[in-house]
């Protein structure tokens, strides 16, 4: 994670936190630690639900937000997210887009007013986002960086705590043994019946003769 603190409008990059997805994670197990190797929040997810839901702690383990997938069409590529705050009141509503490229919006949900929109490139290996705070937004849980770092890092790890490339080379892999399993299966009870033909032909021919 890195931020601009350039006095003369310049960019300059500076590693703030470090956020660490857990592997093969069933509920996307994640934790935001800072340079000093300190607990900020952690973060996970459902682990068998039709809308996805992420619950942010903060580094004491108490509710700090949730973040909830309303439910929308699969095939859609518009996905709306709720944000809520720990006494479950909704403080902002979150629109991402999927075409050529990824884009999250967040709106606050007293004013209405756009706060902060993250882009990702299309085809992009690595996990970065570009995230453009608005000028003059309203104070929000939603403009949190824990909260805006959490999002984006579950948008990025959505298998098992894995990024998009090794997600996609493990559902891959799955699918691969899928097939060969079916196909290997196929073949033995085809055998398995032609063996059990053979056998009754072998019978009746020695009933025969």
């Amino acid at each position: 994670m890195a931020i601009k603190e350039g006095s003369n409008g310049e960019e300059v990059k500076k590693r703030v936190a470090t956020v660490n997805s857990r592997a093969f994670s069933f509920s996307s197990e994640e934790d935001m630690y800072t340079t000093g190797d300190a607990l900020v929040v952690s973060s996970h997810q459902d682990v068998i639900t039709t809308v996805k839901t992420i619950y942010i702690d903060d580094c004491h383990g108490n509710p700090l937000a949730k973040i909830s997938e309303q439910n929308h069409h699969h095939e859609s590529a518009v996905s709306q997210y709720t944000i809520q705050n720990g006494d479950g009141d909704i403080v902002a509503v979150s629109n991402m887009q999927k075409n050529y490229g990824t884009q999250v919006d967040v709106t606050d949900q007293l004013t209405g007013k756009r706060l902060w929109t993250a882009t990702t490139p299309w085809l992009q290996l690595a996990d970065s986002w570009k995230v453009e705070m608005r000028k003059g937004a309203p104070a929000s849980l939603a403009t949190d960086p824990r909260i805006v770092i959490t999002l984006l890092a579950e948008v990025s790890a959505p298998t098992m705590g894995l990024g998009p490339v090794p997600a996609w080379f493990f559902s891959f892999s799955i699918l691969t043994c899928f097939c060969c399993c079916w196909c290997g299966i196929t073949l033995w009870s085809r055998n398995e019946n032609e063996k059990s033909r053979w056998m009754g032909d072998r019978d009746e021919a020695t009933e025969y003769v």
